[in-house]
C-alpha cells in the first residue's frame, strides 16, 4: 500500500506530444533507485457496446529488487439509456417509482388513521423500512444520472 505522495506526469492526447514527454522523463532519469511504484491510469470508451473501462497498470519495484506487475480493469456502463432494451428497463423503473409513491401515500393515510398505534405492528415498521429504502434508491439513481450526464456532456458533444 502506497500513500498519495509522489510525482505525477500526465501524457498528452496526441501521440507525438506524449512520446516527447516520455523521452524527457527518460532523459532526466525520472525513474531511479528510489522509485517504488509506477502506475499508468487511463480510461477507454467502446461505443459499440457502450462501456467505459478504467484501467490501472501498476509496476512495483520492491527494495529487494525485481518487478511486480498488477492490472486492474473496471468496466461500467455510464450511459444508461441507449438501446430499446434500455428504454424498456426505464419504463419499469418509472412504474416502480409510481408504485412507491402510491405505497407511500397509502401508508401515510394508514398512519393518519391509527396515529402512533401504527408503529406497534411489526409489518408497518417493515413497510416504512421498505419505503425508505425504495425512496433512497430512486433518489440515488436520479442523482447518479444527473451527475454522470453533466460530466459526460463535454465528452459526448
Amino acid at each position: 500500500w502506497y500513500g498519495g505522495g509522489g510525482f505525477v506526469q500526465n501524457l498528452h492526447t496526441t501521440r507525438e506530444r506524449s512520446e516527447a514527454i516520455i523521452r524527457e522523463l527518460r532523459e532526466f532519469l525520472w525513474i531511479d533507485r528510489g522509485t517504488r511504484l509506477l502506475t499508468l491510469d487511463f480510461t477507454l470508451y467502446n461505443s459499440n457496446v457502450n462501456f467505459f473501462s478504467v484501467v490501472k497498470i501498476a509496476f512495483e519495484f520492491p527494495p529487494t529488487g525485481g518487478l511486480l506487475k498488477s492490472l486492474n480493469i473496471r468496466t461500467i456502463k455510464l450511459i444508461r439509456y441507449v438501446s430499446d432494451m434500455d428504454y424498456f428497463l426505464m419504463a419499469f423503473e418509472i412504474i416502480f417509482m409510481f408504485l412507491v409513491i402510491y405505497y407511500c401515500i397509502e401508508e401515510i393515510l394508514e398512519f393518519s388513521k391509527k396515529k402512533f398505534e401504527y408503529f406497534q405492528n411489526a409489518w408497518n415498521c417493515m413497510d416504512m423500512i421498505l419505503i425508505c429504502t425504495s425512496l433512497f434508491y430512486i433518489a440515488m439513481s436520479m442523482y447518479v444520472q444527473i451527475v454522470i450526464g453533466s460530466l459526460l456532456k463535454p465528452l459526448l458533444a
